[in-house]
């Protein structure tokens, strides 16, 4: 086993993690009661969704999820907040570092 192909791997993975935590908060702050509950159809972002709450980023509760015996049909969002504590330190760490490393390029070193 190739360890640091296998961590490459990983960490490629969890990049998608950012978008879709803030494509469930775009959400958040877009919906009114209305237009609550929406289902969550792309396949890719149900299995992200479902990894995130497995992990502790994302809250089960803000959720339905159908399932069809033991396979999961569909992810139904209802509204509720859906990060986590733990879910909102891995927003504000990604989100940081993201901050730091662009204003680094364009405007020169801060920690100067």
């Amino acid at each position: 086993m190739n360890y640091k192909k296998e961590l490459k791997k990983l960490k490629n993975h969890r990049k998608q993690y950012r978008p879709v935590i803030s494509m469930l908060l775009d959400m958040h702050h877009s919906l009114n009661d209305a237009e609550s509950p929406v289902s969550i159809t792309d396949y890719n972002d149900m299995l992200i969704i479902l990894e995130l709450m497995d992990i502790g980023y994302v809250d089960v509760n803000a959720f339905v999820i159908k399932r069809k015996f033991e396979d999961i049909t569909g992810l139904v969002y209802k509204g509720k907040f859906p990060l986590t504590e733990k879910g909102e330190l891995f927003l504000r760490r990604e989100g940081g570092a993201s901050h730091r490393i662009y204003g680094r390029k364009t405007l020169g070193n801060f920690d100067e």
